[in-house]
């Protein structure tokens, strides 16, 4: 009986191994799904002035952020700068907020991608990162800071609302 059940179990583990491989989005599908060159984005970007555009720090310290509270308007452009002045790298970790976003293009501006549709945002510490930012799509976000080679280890939390 013993031999039967952990042949079943490591069937089971087996079948959960090659299920997960075929569900996962290939390179190709990624690239266009995260790829802000999407023509609705990037008319969205064309004609910004980013010296006219709304500055929105977001500071971590502490395990808290501050504001934790982002209120922002579609279509409007936004300059996000986020400071970590935690004694550690952190990431800004978002599930689908960055995706929202037409980011603007330049190098410095890139968001990072990971497995299970997980945006991050890297932050040294004691360092910052700004980007440049219009919302595309209005909606609830959900954004969350994680150790940078933990990112289940998670503390502060934030929302961004756009309307």
């Amino acid at each position: 009986m013993k031999v039967k059940s952990i042949r079943n179990f490591a069937f089971a583990v087996l079948a959960l191994s090659v299920s997960a491989c075929a569900m996962q989005p290939d390179a190709d599908d990624l690239a266009r799904k995260w790829n802000p060159a999407s023509e609705e984005y990037a008319k969205a970007l064309e004609s910004v002035d980013w010296n006219q555009a709304d500055v929105i720090e977001v500071v971590l310290f502490d395990n808290h952020f501050s504001p934790m509270l982002l209120s922002l308007k579609k279509g409007q452009p936004y300059v996000l700068r986020f400071v970590n002045k935690e004694k550690e790298p952190r990431m800004m970790v978002s599930q689908d907020f960055f995706g929202s976003l037409a980011i603007s293009g330049e190098e410095d501006n890139k968001i990072a991608l990971m497995g299970f549709d997980m945006e991050y945002i890297p932050l040294p510490e004691k360092n910052a990162k700004t980007i440049r930012v219009v919302p595309m799509e209005s909606g609830r976000y959900e954004f969350r800071q994680a150790a940078y080679f933990d990112i289940f280890r998670t503390g502060a939390y934030g929302v961004a609302y756009v309307e």
